[in-house]
């Protein structure tokens, strides 16, 4: 199963008002495994296979952490822990997106994703010598993408029109062209993947047909670590393992619940309609709202806390505008609403 495809636009031809992702993306995974302290080999033995060891007393208790480190060769992390009376183990982080396919822009299936499972079970049995089950193993982190072919020249207008979803998120932005926001254990992630992969042409991380396919794409992407991979698990009634959790149905309910955080599910109006519209749906309190509306935007998504504003008080305007669609107004051009193809949710791998 793969991405819906569509007119070279980038915009779906059954309404306008709609971009659908041109590829939907398992990114970076974190996999652990315990084992019992025998079953794992000795540090002399990792060491000639190019771990370099790191041995730590606590509580008379050796804990040896063994990392073979990522290169051009090695495209992963990977880490052995053997400890004498606490947690022995296998860890390893790689981005699935690059290694199925290098520059990680290529239409991901779940039979992909499958042979990525095969993968990383012959990568720790041929660098640790031990069998490793991606398929039950614990994720330490989830990250998922989707790619959304906006056009060059609206890369910026989307990534300005995105303000704060929540108090929780710390908001952050970079240049023109990546917004993001992040707390200690889920980020969201917006930005033009042509910039990113210049950047990475001019360092020889990437290629000129690598940049080219870049051209023109939004990527949006959510990261998760630990608490709401685990709150996701028991959401869907499932395991927190990988053969549940590490497939496009699950990254798709990712995806669709993060641009709807963002308000990057509806279509955002240009500022031309805005004061017709302001009007139409809060009447004469119209103007008071709009001034809400332009502190935002002038001064930011914590305005509100230089005016002396109540959390409560600022929230309940917000999302009186958000109702009605009237945040996040689109700076210069109407946008069109992002969103996933129904083929993913059709998916037989969803729980």
């Amino acid at each position: 199963m793969g991405a819906l495809y569509h007119n070279s636009s980038g915009v779906s031809s059954n309404n306008t008002n709609e971009i659908e992702a041109k590829a939907l993306h398992i990114d970076t995974i974190k996999l652990s495994h315990a084992y019992k302290f025998h079953d794992l080999p000795p540090p002399q033995e990792l060491k000639v296979k190019d771990f370099e060891i790191n041995t730590k007393e606590r509580n008379s208790n050796s804990i040896i952490t063994a990392h073979l480190k990522s290169n051009k060769f090695n495209p992963f992390y990977l880490i052995v822990i053997k400890s004498g009376s606490g947690y022995c183990g296998i860890i390893i982080e790689l981005s699935i997106a690059k290694l199925l396919d290098g520059n990680g822009l290529e239409i991901q299936t779940d039979e992909d994703i499958e042979a990525a499972f095969d993968g990383i079970e012959y990568i720790i049995n041929k660098n640790v010598g031990v069998d490793f089950n991606s398929r039950t193993a614990k994720i330490g982190r989830l990250d998922v993408n989707a790619d959304f072919l906006v056009g060059e020249d609206r890369i910026t207008s989307y990534i300005h029109s995105i303000s704060n979803p929540t108090a929780k998120f710390i908001p952050a932005t970079y240049a023109d062209t990546t917004r993001q926001f992040y707390n200690k254990s889920k980020k969201l992630l917006v930005y033009g993947k042509y910039e990113e992969v210049k950047k990475q042409v001019k360092e020889g991380k990437a290629t000129l047909d690598d940049l080219e396919a870049a051209k023109g794409l939004l990527r949006f992407e959510v990261s998760m670590r630990k608490s709401p991979i685990s709150r996701l698990a028991q959401k869907l009634k499932v395991p927190a393992e990988a053969s549940h959790l590490i497939n496009l149905s699950v990254a798709s309910q990712i995806i669709s619940e993060g641009l709807h955080q963002l308000d990057l599910d509806r279509p955002k109006l240009s500022k031309k309609l805005l004061y017709a519209k302001l009007l139409n749906h809060f009447g004469d309190k119209a103007p008071a709202m709009l001034g809400i509306i332009k502190w935002h935007e002038v001064y930011g998504d914590n305005f509100w806390k230089d005016l002396g504003w109540s959390p409560s008080t600022y929230y309940r305007n917000r999302n009186k505008l958000m109702a009605a669609n009237l945040w996040n107004i689109a700076p210069v051009e109407a946008l069109p609403s992002l969103t996933l193809p129904d083929t993913y949710n059709n998916s037989t791998s969803l729980p």
